[in-house]
């Protein structure tokens, strides 16, 4: 190893023995230590493989570090690899618990229960609850009921279920009559939760870390042989780490059997609201410290200039009180002579907080324009950070006016889009038509894009008459009809296909958003309402009411993928989507943002206890008096709070790797916490600019571009899907409808879908079949996962179906030959990579397998599970023709790429039918695609 590319630090945290702490700086390069320490011990010490546990925060960085250890091995090692312990705690303690399920009465094939459908489960277990105990007039219901009411009750109890281990250590033992009603109404609340768990098989997330220490707590010979096994025990982001997590890690490492190496930053913990204990990470330094261990500091920062650092250092220098530890960070980068921080001269003396974020959102796009206009930097290099999401649509708004590319990302934003709420508004209206709320907003959406001067006039002169006149309209009446009928006979995902085929919504999408998010997204809530289907059968009132409740806690979904075309725009997410990530250009919108004030009559802390602010009988206005423990833990909890904030601005501006942005208001009165610790600290430094481009005059306003939409629904049955100029047609429909007009109508015009394949079936349909490969194989191309058979188990258990012995085998089988074949260049290149072709008469949309660099050029590679041919294989494959010329001038075309050539890989008997793109064969098949599109539109295309 040629230690010269390191630093000391670096050195030392690779090369020393033992057990090791590292506190490890922003951009200090810890992935990279944890990568060569892991190396050392391999090839240097030769310990195998099944000798680590490595603990990532995320799948995601797991399946980083396979990769980057993949291609230090040989190949007769990348099996050890794929079965290796890396991963999430929550994908260990799953791991554990299967292999050990029966000793703690579960069943080995439980389900993990996803974290939305967790918190809705415990939202009407709680209601059921409450509802039962008032009704029999149970007297600690009553008294809850009395202090707080219903509605504050209800969430006391859900914030209790979210610490379920904390509460039943801390609460138990309460002496006060209000907090020993609240553990009793706590206890009858988790018992039926666990019993529902029971009922369906399943784990939430919390459960799993519980379980898992309970094995290890009441089965001590388990525990000894998990620490004889694990002779490293490796945990990255240790800050992020909560307290169970922490005490499954002590219970572990045993300094007499074992090492442990543990990687955080403190200054870097902001997950304190999903249970992240800083305390703890300083609590291990110390067992490591008193076991014979070192502490070792990365400070060194190879990714921001010098100048960002030292406001950096400045601002962050406040949380020494708490960090004993603390170093601050020094550049690696060289100084320049261009100043790296831009300071934003907003000019909004007396306004309000609302007008400030206007005239700021309006500064900022300014300064954005000017960037990429002045300096040519592409708007891909350029990301707002925001500590919350929720005054995005100002920023949204100035864009716009700027006319300037971006993409919102995370996760918050998805049920709040206005794409999710037409399609929420209508599964509203299928489920009740006689719900007001919905059909207005269905009607005003552009599914069906009545303005409001119509809806007037629909209302009648005393304004009572809507409903009745709307189900006579030319256009809406028809439609509206046939949705309020569907419910009988249809899914929720099958509805909503229906209402995105008939009224063309996915081109509106498109048109409204060239960067795919709309459309991604419509894919996305398609996707969720199939799981509901499939997971809990939930018919399309329950489907609903979740729906809404999800929108009403705003829970977080995984980011919607985006076109190709996505990639060069000013990215927009939260602080907390950003870590881990670096940007050229970082901009901090909103720094006037004011820490939100608790309005709830209790605290908790939940290694502290519970204290209550309760009502006082001698007061005029029964008002709420805090007791001693409120006022305690609320101090604390304002302090802790403070600190997490303070942390949040740390890891936001050691983002940057060329260039801050800070929009500055000079009216001191109105300043948000992070705008007040700022200014004190620029005052230090001079290495800054200050911009001050003034707002314009006269804002733009902004309205939603109008699509028009025909008011008749007089066209030919088979084209009622092409209302509008460029229809959007699937690859997968232009096949259908070329083998057979009569199974595309059924399939495209009509929604109707295959029957649901249910759990536990002993044989799998074609279709499923083909599903689960190809879904393992997107997991395999991430290597996110520890092996062959554990991708085959996720993707089983994102279809909702519990592994059978029998068609796991199979599938195994035909996996293995593949995985022989390409093993690492099979994460070559790009997968599952999706494409919006645009042609002047449509927009055709597909998603190639594996898109692979090949002699300068792309090869495109289509998996196939045909388990059964018309004739040869090289007969059978020319059925494919069409589909394989599509993907091959959608990516030239649509994305100028070069494609050499169209493979086809038959994964059942392993044989691959590989065809030039020769000059001749794209001429026939565009003349080909245009004949089947003149046929599918008729006169709708011209």
């Amino acid at each position: 190893m040629n230690q010269q590319v390191f630093t000391e630090a670096q050195s030392q945290a690779i090369q020393k023995d033992g057990s090791i702490a590292v506190l490890a700086g922003a951009g200090s390069g810890k992935t990279r230590v944890l990568i060569e320490r892991c190396k050392r011990l391999l090839f240097e010490k030769n310990i195998s493989f099944d000798r680590f546990l490595i603990m990532t925060f995320t799948e995601k960085a797991a399946g980083e570090l396979k990769e980057r250890l993949r291609p230090l091995l040989s190949p007769q090692d990348i099996p050890l690899l794929e079965r290796a312990w890396i991963g999430t705690f929550h994908s260990f303690c799953a791991r554990v618990l299967r292999l050990h399920a029966p000793l703690l009465k579960l069943d080995p094939s439980f389900h993990i229960l996803e974290e939305n459908r967790a918190d809705f489960m415990i939202h009407q277990l709680i209601d059921q609850t409450l509802f039962s105990s008032l009704e029999h007039k149970q007297p600690e219901a009553l008294l809850l009921m009395e202090c707080f009411g219903y509605r504050n009750t209800v969430q006391l109890l859900e914030e209790l279920m979210g610490f379920r281990w904390h509460v039943t250590r801390y609460l138990s033992q309460g002496q006060d009559d209000v907090i020993r009603a609240c553990f009793t109404l706590f206890q009858a609340v988790e018992k039926k939760f666990q019993q529902q768990l029971q009922k369906e098989r399943s784990l939430d997330f919390q459960e799993l870390e519980r379980y898992t220490l309970t094995l290890f707590q009441e089965h001590p010979s388990i525990l000894r042989e998990y620490q004889k096994r694990f002779l490293h025990l490796l945990v990255d982001e240790f800050q992020d780490t909560n307290d169970l997590q922490t005490e499954l890690i002590t219970l572990l490492f045993h300094p007499k059997i074992n090492h442990l190496f543990i990687v955080g930053d403190p200054r870097q913990s902001i997950y304190r609201f999903r249970g992240a204990n800083l305390t703890s990470f300083f609590t291990m330094i110390s067992r490591i410290r008193e076991s014979g261990g070192e502490l070792i500091a990365l400070s060194e920062n190879f990714r921001t200039r010098p100048h960002i650092i030292d406001l950096i250092n400045i601002t962050a220098r406040p949380l020494e009180e708490n960090l004993s530890l603390h170093a601050d960070l020094r550049p690696f980068r060289k100084e320049r002579d261009q100043k790296d921080i831009t300071l934003l001269q907003c000019h909004t003396s007396e306004s309000s907080i609302a007008e400030r974020r206007h005239k700021e959102a309006t500064c900022i796009a300014a300064h954005i324009r000017e960037l990429v206009d002045v300096e040519h930097i592409p708007y891909g290099n350029i990301v707002c950070l925001f500590q919350a999401m929720t005054s995005i649509d100002i920023y949204e708004q100035a864009f716009q006016q700027h006319q300037i590319p971006y993409r919102i990302h995370g996760s918050r934003h998805f049920l709040g889009s206005s794409e999710i709420q037409d399609l929420l508004c209508t599964l509203l209206f299928a489920a009740n038509p006689k719900n007001d709320t919905a059909l207005m907003g269905l009607v005003r959406s552009p599914l069906l894009g009545l303005s409001d001067d119509e809806c007037v006039l629909l209302s009648g002169k005393e304004g009572k008459d809507f409903r009745k006149n709307i189900l006579h309209h030319a256009h809406a009446g028809p439609f509206l009809k046939k949705l309020s009928s569907l419910q009988k006979s249809m899914l929720p995902s099958e509805i909503l296909s229906w209402v995105l085929q008939t009224t063309g919504y996915e081109w509106i999408c498109a048109q409204l958003d060239p960067s795919g998010k709309k459309r991604a997204h419509l894919e996305q809530f398609l996707t969720l309402l199939r799981s509901l289907e499939t997971e809990s059968f939930l018919s399309l009132p329950a489907c609903v009411d979740y729906l809404q409740d999800l929108c009403e806690r705003e829970a977080r979904f995984g980011d919607a993928p985006a076109s190709a075309d996505s990639s060069n725009v000013v990215h927009c997410m939260s602080v907390h989507a950003a870590k881990g990530l670096e940007f050229p250009i970082v901009i901090l919108p909103d720094l006037i943002r004011r820490a939100s004030l608790s309005t709830k009559p209790w605290c908790f802390i939940r290694n502290r206890g519970l204290g209550l602010k309760l009502h006082n009988p001698d007061s005029p206005f029964d008002s709420l008096v805090a007791t001693k423990s409120y006022e305690e833990l609320h101090s604390l909890n304002n302090k802790e709070e403070e600190q997490e904030s303070r942390r949040l601005l740390y890891v936001a501006m050691t983002r940057a790797k060329d260039r801050l942005i800070l929009p500055i208001h000079q009216d001191e009165k109105i300043r948000g916490e992070w705008h007040g610790w700022l200014l004190p600290a620029l005052k230090q430094i001079s290495a800054f600019t200050v911009n001050t481009q003034l707002p314009e005059n006269e804002e733009k306003t902004f309205s939603r571009e109008k699509v028009e939409l025909p008011l008749t629904y007089k066209v030919p049955k088979n084209t009622s899907r092409f209302l509008h100029q460029s229809p959007i047609i699937s690859v997968s429909e232009i096949e259908t409808y070329d083998r057979s007009p009569e199974e595309y109508e059924q399939k495209y015009i009509f929604g109707f879908s295959p029957e649901l394949t249910l759990p536990n079936s002993e044989t799998l349909s074609p279709t499923l079949y083909g599903s689960l490969l190809h879904e393992a194989l997107e997991i395999l191309s991430h290597s996110s996962t520890d092996s062959i058979a554990t991708a085959l188990t996720d993707a089983c258990h994102s279809h909702h179906l519990i592994p059978e012995a029998s068609w796991m085998s199979s599938l195994t089988t035909t996996l293995e030959p593949f995985m022989t074949t390409f093993g690492t260049q099979f994460c070559e290149g790009e997968h599952e990579l999706r494409f919006d072709w645009k042609r002047k008469d449509s927009i055709i949309t597909g998603k190639v397998d594996w898109l692979r660099p090949k002699n300068g050029g792309y090869e495109i590679i289509d998996f196939k599970t045909d388990r059964t041919f018309n004739g040869s294989i090289e007969e059978h494959a020319k059925m494919y023709d069409l589909q394989m010329m599509i993907y091959a001038l959608a990516l030239e075309e649509g994305l100028g790429l070069s494609i050499l050539e169209t493979t086809l890989y038959f994964l059942e008997t392993g044989k691959t039918i590989s065809t030039p793109m020769t000059v001749q064969r794209k001429k026939e098949g565009k003349k080909r695609l245009a004949a089947i599109l003149k046929k599918m539109c008729g006169e709708f295309i011209s």
